[in-house]
């Protein structure tokens, strides 16, 4: 968060927006979608991340667990060890960045390729000291800003530390340990019957899919990267939602290698067919930057001109915007 304020700062840009002091999340905040024991058990265990103080089965449960550095696979025909794409010193640069279950694909490293690998190094949620602050002051940032857009004193809200969007309701997934689009989305349900989110990150947005999933009052739209062995191996074509949610999670999965033009095509396409037929009345992006080319994880050949060209088109439908990070 410090580096992407620091760049804001650096490209004058906080001139054009109000700053606006966050809230820490309450305990009914959170509760307003996680489980009451799963929010029982992070202030449980917010003191101490000595994993041998805690016990296996409930981390476990809760996924939550240590990150090892490395799985030592040979590639195959070759008898040498693969030194670990990430080692315990930059660990924390690790939980910021990647954002891939087991790190399949991309665990194991040699000097000149990367080495395909089907076996899990150990939990995505890394047990970290003071895991409750730290999820409140996450859905702390959302809310506050998703408040703004309640009380009509903003017209678009920024949290560019929000966008957790894995965290399921009773666990955490994918480095996320609270889903904060969740529940800054039922925020703006406490004024705007129907929301619209928009999900930009490579990974598909299961954890914000799963929360609405039987609801027709929030449509959850995802352009992300689907196939074999790539996290979190949801959001297919004909993953359409439930119940009366039935057709209200709308999925475009893409393949590798996607550029602007087309991306933009197909995101020109699809929110234009929904902004006709849904008509929502408030708008949530979560803008995850791992779909731009370069992106140790992600795999598509976008810029951001290309994704600045989708911001706008969503800017140009004059409603209440909340953009969150990812």
């Amino acid at each position: 968060a410090s580096l992407v304020y620091s760049l804001i700062q650096a490209y004058n840009l906080l001139s054009h927006m109000h700053l606006v002091p966050s809230t820490k999340a309450t305990d009914e905040d959170l509760k307003s979608f996680h489980s009451s024991d799963y929010i029982k058990y992070l202030q449980q265990i917010n003191d101490n991340s000595d994993l041998e103080k805690h016990n296996e089965d409930e981390l476990e449960y809760y996924g939550l667990g240590e990150l090892l550095s490395s799985c030592q696979i040979p590639e195959k025909n070759n008898t040498e060890t693969f030194k670990p794409l990430f080692s315990n010193e930059n660990i924390n640069h690790l939980h910021q960045e990647v954002k891939n279950q087991y790190l399949l694909c991309y665990c194991c490293v040699n000097d000149s390729n990367k080495v395909e690998c089907d076996i899990p190094t150990a939990y995505d949620c890394p047990l970290i000291t003071h895991i409750y602050d730290f999820v409140k002051t996450i859905a702390g940032g959302s809310l506050t800003a998703a408040q703004h857009l309640v009380d009509e004193t903003a017209n678009i809200a920024v949290n560019w530390c929000g966008g957790w969007h894995h965290a399921q309701r009773d666990k955490a997934e994918g480095f996320c340990y609270v889903n904060d689009i969740v529940i800054a989305i039922q925020k703006l349900r406490e004024k705007y019957d129907k929301v619209l989110y928009i999900d930009l990150d490579i990974h598909h947005g299961d954890g914000v899919e799963n929360a609405f999933l039987v609801t027709k009052k929030v449509l959850t739209l995802s352009f992300h990267k689907h196939g074999p062995g790539f996290y979190p191996g949801s959001g297919a074509l004909a993953d359409t939602g439930s119940g009366n949610g039935k057709w209200y999670s709308v999925n475009v999965p893409l393949k590798d290698g996607i550029k602007d033009d087309l991306f933009f095509q197909i995101f020109d396409s699809v929110t234009s067919k929904v902004l006709h037929v849904f008509r929502p009345n408030a708008v949530v992006v979560q803008c995850g930057a791992d779909c731009l080319n370069k992106d140790p994880i992600g795999t598509f050949n976008l810029t951001p001109k290309g994704l600045g060209e989708c911001i706008c088109k969503v800017l140009a439908w004059k409603l209440p915007l909340l953009f969150l990070g990812g």
